[in-house]
């Protein structure tokens, strides 16, 4: 179950040792570029035993879009060729997965954020992935625990790391959660299967890569009615107090691109921790003049 990268300069002879490895592991290895494609078939129709696992397998890849569900292989983008063909090594059951000229054809961002779902299947399903490629920049994203560095002739290098795999792609640590606005909603708007406007927002919070938004999150007030938070809370609420007290999270939108990697996840955490602070701390203030610069929280808050 080892993660393996093998980086070299192109001519090296990376994809001679790749196919050196891969006859020797015989049967129990998957070439990413052997994976059966039926070009004529929706996806959906085209993995899995059945479309429940079929959905299952496809949106561990990030291909989790209801629209892609029904496209062909040759209306994907090359990352989300890709991204198939990792769902179909999943499938397979092969132990050893092996790919050659790693996310090569794909533009930097989205073949560190491939690399980091690739590593990170392969080691939730105590699977051995190996790939080689001329790019060095995906080291982080893959945290390989064995590092073949192959130079001309017989010049090889190998490393050795007890790695766990990183915690969150290297992509994640150049954005950041803002304060945002319905502009940064309508840019993602039609990514999400409820594009309309916004009813009533309350707050919207914004996940940024320099200035562009790759997520957003919509806070809103809740509907008057409702039988769940009625049985919850034992009595109806009345409207201040639904007002005052309750907030919904009414979208919560990633770009395609960047699906996959956690970032849901990060949103809903950090803003909904944000939230849950600022009405803490409103509970325990004082309203009037005087007294707002004084905490009323407790000392074991």
């Amino acid at each position: 179950d080892d993660i393996v990268y093998i980086t070299g300069d192109s001519g090296s002879g990376k994809s001679a040792l790749l196919k050196a490895i891969e006859k020797e592991l015989g049967p129990e290895a998957k070439n990413l570029n052997d994976v059966k494609i039926e070009e004529d078939k929706p996806l959906i129709d085209t993995i899995g035993e059945n479309v429940s696992k079929g959905l299952e397998l496809l949106s561990r890849v990030g291909l989790n879009d209801a629209s892609l569900f029904l496209r062909k292989y040759n209306e994907l983008s090359d990352g989300q060729k890709y991204r198939y063909k990792l769902a179909k090594l999943l499938e397979s059951k092969a132990q050893f997965w092996i790919a050659d000229e790693f996310c090569s054809s794909l533009d930097r961002d989205t073949a560190k954020i491939v690399a980091f779902n690739a590593q990170k299947i392969a080691r939730q399903e105590k699977r051995c992935l190996i790939v080689a490629t001329c790019n060095r920049d995906l080291f982080e994203d893959l945290a390989p625990t064995v590092y073949v560095v192959k130079n001309f002739l017989d010049e090889v290098q190998v490393y050795y790391f007890n790695s766990e795999g990183p915690k969150e792609c290297s992509l994640v640590k150049e954005m950041r959660i803002v304060e945002g606005t319905s502009e940064d909603y309508r840019k993602l708007a039609k990514f999400h299967y409820r594009s309309k406007a916004l009813v009533a927002p309350k707050k919207i919070f914004a996940l940024k890569r320099n200035e562009e938004t790759v997520g957003v999150i919509v806070y809103a007030r809740p509907p008057i009615i409702c039988f769940g938070r009625k049985k919850y809370f034992g009595r109806a609420l009345n409207v201040k107090e639904i007002n005052s007290k309750l907030l919904t999270i009414t979208r919560i939108i990633i770009h395609p691109k960047y699906r996959s990697i956690g970032l849901g996840v990060k949103l809903v955490k950090e803003t909904l921790l944000s939230q849950v602070l600022s009405m803490f701390c409103l509970l325990y203030t004082s309203p009037s003049p005087r007294d707002l610069s004084t905490s009323r929280m407790p000392s074991s808050a």
